[in-house]
């Protein structure tokens, strides 16, 4: 944490002060300047600057937690609570650089913009981008690159994937292509391939809409694959990589896959999960394990109207298309007495 501005309301001279947090894991606050109330109300719209900086080797997305807490005028003190994604800059997104990115030119004069195409990284294909240059007008400059002779290009299905994938009582694998060779290799030399390191099982060739030509099409087991991203909050975009051996050659790749981590609305402490499949019954509380809290989560439910977070059916633990009396039995004879697992159907 290098710095930041006061909390200020946009359209009136309202704000909240910043108490000067610095450094390493700073906790920044900002409050009531002079003890009073009224410095911002709930139809403000505030704007605060901060300045941080990072470690040069950090290779991964940062999340980072924020908490505001305050009241309305007669209303209870509240707090609400989220969470903040800064993302790591991507070769695959990044590939266009301007210079200068402001400044201004006299009239009847002209200066010039330096586009700057880097490919490092980029696998086999074609980018497109869209300059935009905002006056008193607005122009759009298309740009285009065509990749050759680098890496290969790979997808992965389903995308979006959930991160509780790799909880499924029954194993799930993910689908992945792999294309644009370099000639004169094809999609059908491939006699091998990984996946982040993990042995995929190759199916065959095929065709997908974001390839030209033929694809290799391959399956990699979910729960190897996903472990290493752990837990992120909310949905996020990470690069995976490729590697085999094509026509007798080593090769490698690099795809783009979004991923669904833990869900921002319970605070991060359930996983996203889809809604039209149950992947661990008795896993109630969506923490990943089968414990008290799933007990306590399904009586809620049952006597007080709890609210179960993902599909109902996953507090069906004895298959009897109904969420009862029974299940918690069903689960605390599994817990303490060391009863059959949940069922799954």
């Amino acid at each position: 944490m290098i710095t930041s501005t006061n909390f200020e309301v946009t359209t009136a001279t309202r704000y909240l002060l910043y108490d000067g947090q610095t450094g390493d894991g700073a906790d920044v606050s900002y409050s009531n300047w002079d003890g009073g109330y009224g410095n911002m109300y709930s139809t403000d719209e505030a704007l605060a600057t901060v300045t941080i900086a990072f470690a040069s080797d950090k290779a991964d997305d940062i999340t980072m937690m924020y908490t505001m807490s305050g009241d309305d005028w007669g209303s209870e003190p509240h707090d609400i609570t989220g969470y903040l994604t800064i993302p790591v800059a991507d070769p695959m997104t990044s590939w266009l650089v301007c210079t200068p990115t402001s400044g201004s030119v006299p009239g009847g004069t002209s200066d010039d913009v330096t586009a700057a195409w880097d490919a490092t990284g980029l696998p086999n294909d074609t980018y497109d981008a869209d300059i935009n240059v905002s006056h008193n007008a607005k122009e759009t400059v298309p740009a285009t690159i065509t990749v050759i002779n680098g890496i290969q290009k790979a997808k992965m299905a389903p995308d979006p994937a959930y991160i509780y994938y790799k909880y499924a009582f029954d194993p799930i694998d993910l689908t992945v292509y792999v294309g644009h060779f370099n000639s004169p290799n094809t999609a059908g030399d491939v006699t091998d391939l990984t996946v982040n390191g993990i042995a995929a099982t190759i199916v065959g060739t095929t065709t997908h809409p974001s390839f030209t030509g033929d694809v290799v099409e391959a399956t990699v087991p979910a729960a190897p694959f996903l472990d290493p991203y752990g837990g992120p909050i909310g949905t996020v975009s990470k690069n995976f990589d490729v590697a085999g051996t094509v026509g007798g050659s080593a090769f490698t790749g690099k795809g783009k896959v979004s991923l669904h981590g833990k869900d921002a609305k319970t605070g991060g402490r359930t996983w996203m999960v889809p809604p039209d499949m149950v992947l661990f019954h008795g896993d109630v509380s969506l923490d990943g394990y089968i414990d008290i809290d799933d007990v306590v989560a399904t009586i809620e439910f049952i006597f007080v109207g709890g609210q179960i977070f993902g599909p109902i059916t996953i507090a069906d633990v004895d298959c009897s298309h109904s969420v009862d009396i029974d299940d918690v039995v069903y689960l605390i004879t599994y817990i303490f007495n060391n009863g059959a697992f949940p069922c799954h159907d």
